[in-house]
């Protein structure tokens, strides 16, 4: 028995430094950190929604409402399998990606080990599936009002979890001994694994729908999402039509069952509920005993790779008219003899699935469903298969960059080529399908072309984030596969942009708005994606080798990283404001100011994430104590805001111009003078400091190291007004005053900044000046 802690204490250890390990590759860089936070923030409102939906759900069973209960009897196995093929998956995954496994295996007992490595697992599992699952489980108890459900269904979930992930994890080291017995080639090996990836994706596709499916149209005729400040979820219900009659053909569906007891639509579990309880309870241990039993010949059993393990090109000889086209024809060559080398395209699959497997339940949505499909697919592949790891995809790349004649233009001009030729094809299809659908000869004709387009958006996209989140260090993606795969942070973030981005062109090309302004529109945003992308990474290609401290990005650039940063903090306070609006109490001056705070709370996010994931860290900004000096340059800055306001207004009324209104003056209509006293402080302490910490303290001082000190206020200013847009409405010429006007006074905040480089003056100068100009609406 005393011998057993020691080892226990060792397979903690293991399981400690695998954690870490893998967070150091899946992470690698504060670049990454900073990456990862800002896309769990843009991600809240989504998972807001499935948990007012899972109190929705409480709801219904509070009442007694059997509709849920039998969809969890109906879909489980379909979970319990898809989760079951994961740990297959990473069974062979985790040890063959192991550092020194062999020193390992000599230092400590095989089982310690692998009770290591399963502990590390079962933590990461745990962090990506159980700890959302778990959440849901405690909003369904809270809406069902029922402690015992919170208690009974988070124990359910997790030993049917941990049932399956281990369950998995025995069958994918028996089918891989059995593989081994028979003669096979290794391309062929590969391919088996690769069938157990599409296999996962598409089963997770259709988990994903379902889920969806629910969140959208609830689980009950009267169930509703809340009563938060939108009071905005419709009451309807899930297609109940779609569910066979009679009771479930699993024996383990009856397991579902125990998620819900302590609510009256479960009062009583059932022998079939009991004996499914005690079939997954015993899994654990047999499984465990598999595990234990055949894992030393798994290990012992593969021969290592040889010291050349990659598939190499050759020296042949292509000709070709143009280095473009040479270096896209030898990227193509090699992605046809190595496939293995995108076996992340299986994230994407996974995306797909969503859309492929609802089409077996609404037939009739076949057109649009898999036409829609086949245009994401091709969006997503003219980035993906080429674009989303540039730097660190060939071990030769660095060397070519730094040695080589040819330019990095060149490199990068093949790679987005190439996806473009793939990503076309496909998108034309999609279309086509579409227009034998639901959309419209002429709809179909602008949004294909938008779509069209938009693949070589995707591929510099991909460029752009593949060369902001690089990995270097090879990774296994099946049992014998190694491949410098893109990090993970680059395929979400390319796969979520893309996703908005082929979404919005149907919705503005649908919605009542001029065609042709939207087709502008859009189009101008695709130009603003492409180019920004595919001179970051152009850049970024060129500054190799280079210290990063003398780095300066050309005048184009830094423009558009500079939009870029404006952009990206209002989707990240967009979306922390969406967040909090589900969960708000009602009450309107409160939402009202709570959403106030909340949007500018993501601006201070986004401004810390920038600093700390990019620049020098917080501690580098310029805030000070006024000096003298300073205090001068407060004051002079709030006379002439003041000076450049009034000046506006006597031209609007000498000249007779429009006006337009502000937000802030349509709350106040709706909130009256508590709301404008609610907000006064707000405007002095949170508004214009955190503006400016965004606007000067990040934006301005960047462009300060490519343009003049005149210019970089001139563009920071320009890049201010705009970013003000949605806050006026109008007309045109209206709007347009507001924004010149926004512009001047911007002129004079960043002007002050760069006399005295304390962000403390134009915090204030900024604050005061808001304040003084809510301070009037209030007379």
């Amino acid at each position: 028995m005393s011998a057993r802690w020691p080892r226990a204490n060792v397979a903690w250890r293991i399981a400690s430094a695998e954690v870490q390990r893998n967070g150091r590759r899946y992470i690698g860089s504060r670049h990454h950190e900073a990456l990862l936070v800002l896309a769990l923030v843009l991600l809240a409102p989504v998972f807001v929604v499935f948990v007012q939906a899972a109190m929705a759900v409480g709801r219904s069973l509070a009442a007694g409402d059997p509709t849920t209960v039998s969809a969890a009897r109906y879909y489980l196995p379909g979970v319990v399998v898809f989760v079951v093929v994961l740990g297959a998956i990473q069974a062979g995954r985790r040890v063959l990606s192991l550092d020194a496994r062999e020193m390992m295996l000599t230092a400590v007992p095989v089982r310690t080990l692998v009770r290591g490595l399963l502990l590390a697992d079962l933590f990461e599992w745990t962090v990506v599936f159980l700890t959302p699952a778990t959440i849901l489980v405690l909003a369904v108890a809270v809406g069902a009002g029922s402690p015992i459900l919170a208690v009974a269904g988070t124990l359910a979930v997790a030993t049917l979890f941990v049932a399956a992930i281990l369950f998995g994890y025995a069958l994918g080291l028996l089918v891989r001994l059995g593989l081994r017995r028979v003669p096979l080639p290794t391309s062929v090996r590969s391919v088996l694994g690769a069938l157990g990836g599409v296999t996962a994706a598409v089963m997770a596709g259709g988990l994903v729908a379902f889920a969806g499916s629910i969140a959208v149209h609830g689980p009950a005729p009267t169930a509703t999402t809340g009563t938060g400040a939108g009071g905005v979820l419709a009451q309807v219900s899930i297609p109940v039509a779609t569910l066979p009659a009679g009771d479930p053909l699993s024996r383990l569906s009856w397991y579902a069952d125990l998620l819900f007891v302590g609510t009256p639509a479960v009062e009583t579990l059932t022998t079939a509920t009991l004996v499914a309880a005690v079939a997954v309870v015993l899994t654990i241990p047999g499984s465990l005993t598999v595990i234990s039993v055949f894992s030393p010949s798994f290990w012992y059993g593969d021969a290592p790779l040889s010291s050349d393990g990659r598939t190499h090109i050759g020296s042949q000889s292509v000709r070709s008219p143009s280095p473009t086209r040479r270096v896209a024809t030898r990227l193509w060559w090699r992605a046809v003899r190595s496939p293995h080398r995108h076996g992340y395209v299986f994230y994407y699959l996974f995306a797909v699935g969503t859309l492929l497997v609802p089409v077996v339940v609404y037939p009739s949505l076949a057109l649009t469903l898999v036409g829609t499909s086949f245009v994401l697919l091709g969006v997503w592949l003219a980035g993906a298969l080429f674009g989303l790891n540039p730097l660190g995809e060939e071990e030769e790349m660095l060397a070519q960059l730094l040695l080589a004649t040819m330019p990095a233009a060149v490199l990068l001009r093949a790679r987005m080529m190439l996806g473009v030729l793939v990503g076309v094809p496909l998108v034309l299809v999609g279309t086509t399908l579409l227009a034998l659908g639901p959309l419209a000869p002429l709809d179909a004709l602008a949004v294909g072309g938008y779509w069209v387009a938009l693949t070589l958006a995707s591929a510099a996209f991909a460029l752009g984030v593949g060369t902001l989140a690089p990995r270097y260090t090879p990774v296994r993606l099946f049992a014998r596969v190694e491949s410098v795969a893109p990090s993970v942070t680059a395929i979400v973030y390319h796969l979520v942009a893309t996703t908005v981005l082929v979404a919005a062109g149907p919705a503005l090309v649908l919605a009542e708005f001029d065609l042709l302004l939207v087709v502008g529109f859009l189009f101008g945003l695709l130009v603003l994606v492409t180019d920004g992308s595919y001179r970051y990474a152009l850049e970024s290609f060129e500054a190799v080798g280079r210290d990063p401290g003398r780095v300066r990005w050309s005048r184009r650039l830094a423009v558009h990283l500079a939009v870029g940063v404006a952009v990206i903090g209002t989707l990240v306070s967009s979306a922390v404001g969406l967040a909090a609006l589900v969960v708000l109490p009602g009450d309107g001056v409160t939402d009202l100011v709570l959403l106030f705070v909340a949007g500018y709370f993501g601006y201070l996010l986004v401004v810390v994430l920038i600093l700390e994931g990019f620049g020098d860290g917080i501690r580098g900004m310029d805030v000070y104590w006024l000096s003298d000096s300073d205090v001068t340059h407060v004051i002079a800055g709030v006379a002439a805001t003041g000076a450049v306001e009034m000046g506006v207004v006597a031209m609007a009324w000498y000249f007779d111009l429009p006006v337009a209104e502000h937000t802030l003056v349509s709350y106040a209509a709706l909130g009256g003078a508590g709301l404008l006293l609610s907000v006064l402080p707000l405007v002095l302490l949170v508004n214009g400091p955190i503006e400016e910490l965004m606007f000067r303290g990040v934006i301005q001082r960047n462009l300060d190291r490519s343009f003049t000190t005149a210019g970089a206020v001139m563009v920071g200013s320009a890049v201010f007004a705009i970013a003000h847009l949605p806050m006026y409405s109008g007309t045109p010429a209206a709007v347009g005053m507001a924004l010149a006007q926004l512009f001047a006074i911007s002129i004079v905040w960043g002007t002050v900044y760069a006399r005295t480089h304390n962000l403390a003056v134009p915090m204030l100068c900024h604050g005061v000046s808001n304040a003084l100009a809510v301070a009037l609406l209030l007379l």
